[in-house]
């Protein structure tokens, strides 16, 4: 079935990652465990403002809620705000920029902080995506499928229409296909080009700048 819609993460995708969450545990030395939580509460958080959010994440760290740690927290985020503007990948917009002109129908999905639309603004990367969901504005993360039932839904066309472009053959290419009864197509960035060895309906790329390439070729193909 053609492909008429395609589907990115962000970080370590079109800009480079930043593990915001092991950034908190090394700054308010906490223990390796916390990971989970403060994935839940920085990403999958629905942001109502910004005192209340940054109030969950301290929670989520187990640390006093008191205004130096909420202060050191909203630290965090806009470093990590700031690394995301400046860490765009060279190719990224050009191939953003093929794809849409191509025709197909872009979209986004990621799991980031409140600061996600400001980060697409900023970098200019938000013109290229017909669709942008971001997990703070869902309560969604990508360590459950209803994230990407959301992409689908919004996205407005057939889960095997659909190619889902990332780094993390976990989150973003097994967790989409877990999600679509193996029906979402994926191409993983990597530069290990073993870890799609076997895995149907997915190819593996070393850089964004090979994303057009492998989409023109159509050697994606589904079980």
């Amino acid at each position: 079935m053609a492909i008429k819609a395609v589907l990115f993460d962000l970080f370590g995708t079109l800009t480079e990652a930043t593990d915001i969450e092991n950034i908190i545990i090394e700054k308010f030395e906490l223990k390796k465990g916390a990971h989970a939580k403060l994935n839940q509460a920085i990403c999958g958080q629905k942001f109502d403002g910004w005192r209340k959010y940054l109030d969950g994440v301290v929670e989520a760290a187990g640390i006093e809620k008191s205004p130096a740690n909420r202060e050191k927290m909203r630290g965090v985020v806009r470093d990590c705000f700031e690394k995301a503007c400046k860490g765009v990948f060279p190719e990224a917009k050009r191939v953003l920029g093929e794809l849409r002109k191509a025709g197909f129908k872009l979209g986004l999905v990621s799991e980031v902080t409140p600061m996600g639309r400001k980060i697409l603004r900023e970098t200019g990367l938000g013109r290229f995506f017909h669709e942008v969901i971001l997990s703070y504005e869902v309560g969604l993360t990508k360590k459950g499928p209803k994230i990407y039932h959301e992409c689908v839904e919004r996205l407005g066309v057939k889960p095997e229409e659909i190619v889902m472009v990332g780094n993390s053959m976990q989150w973003d290419i097994m967790m989409a296909k877990e999600a679509t009864g193996g029906k979402i197509r994926g191409i993983l960035i990597s530069r290990d080009r073993k870890q799609g060895a076997g895995n149907i309906g997915c190819a593996v790329v070393g850089s964004i700048a090979e994303v057009t390439k492998e989409l023109g070729e159509c050697r994606l193909t589904i079980k």
